[in-house]
């Protein structure tokens, strides 16, 4: 049986609060958005699944290779994919890391239930309240584990035709230290960090579309992989 769209995400959010929030940077981070309990299933989910899939960017498209495909690899095919990863990285835009894609996801999995809570009338009011975008009507998501060298170079998430009017990230791992890197970071105009949030544990974080960010690098020190649940509410057009 689903789990009831009333029992995932906390209850009793501050409404009021998170849109007076909001309203300056456009961007919030708010703690404790899921129902404790769930989250822990949720997280403990992610960390057995076995369908993760590595994904990057190349030059003329988006690649995704199955985690059994990129473990099968030699170590040389190994590190010649990660070479060309990186020296992209610093010249362009580029990401690494793994995801598992929801669109086709069982409602009766704790991702799927998630889903279909954000998609539920009372979140998407709740969104549409929170951000003063009153088309919002749909939403997407993945889920996302950043290991050590993973990361997402600078970008604004804004693609013509594809509606996107916030950003979300439901971050899902219980224990982060800021050292390890895997940190929301919003670039300023003059060229330093205007804002870095850390990973916490059950923390939602939204924000506005177009607003420039990046993941930072998660780096060998990672006690444990970055998980996280992202994607973007949609207007009408």
């Amino acid at each position: 049986m689903s789990e009831p769209t009333e029992s995932i995400v906390a209850k009793d959010l501050p409404i009021a609060a998170m849109r007076n929030a909001y309203g300056g940077r456009k961007r919030l981070h708010l703690p404790r958005f899921l129902d404790p309990e769930f989250a822990s299933r949720l997280y403990h989910h992610l960390v057995q699944r076995e369908d993760w899939s590595r994904i990057f960017n190349t030059e003329d498209c988006v690649r995704e290779l199955p985690e059994s495909g990129y473990q099968a690899m030699t170590a040389g095919d190994k590190a010649k994919l990660d070479q060309a990863i990186e020296a992209r990285a610093s010249e362009t835009f580029q990401y690494r890391y793994s995801t598992i894609r929801l669109d086709r996801e069982s409602s009766k999995s704790p991702l799927g239930q998630l889903v279909a809570s954000l998609a539920s009338d009372t979140v998407l009011k709740m969104v549409r309240e929170v951000t003063g975008f009153q088309d919002i009507s749909t939403v997407d998501a993945q889920a996302t584990r950043y290991s050590p060298g993973d990361f997402l170079t600078a970008h604004d998430d804004k693609i013509a035709g594809m509606n996107r009017r916030a950003a979300y990230v439901i971050n899902l791992t219980p224990k982060w230290r800021i050292e390890w890197g895997g940190l929301l970071v919003f670039h300023g105009s003059d060229g330093h960090v205007d804002e870095a949030l850390s990973p916490c544990w059950n923390a939602l974080n939204i924000f506005s579309v177009p607003q420039v960010h990046s993941v930072s690098w998660v780096n060998a020190t990672a006690g444990a992989p970055r998980y996280a649940v992202t994607g973007w509410f949609h207007g009408a057009g």
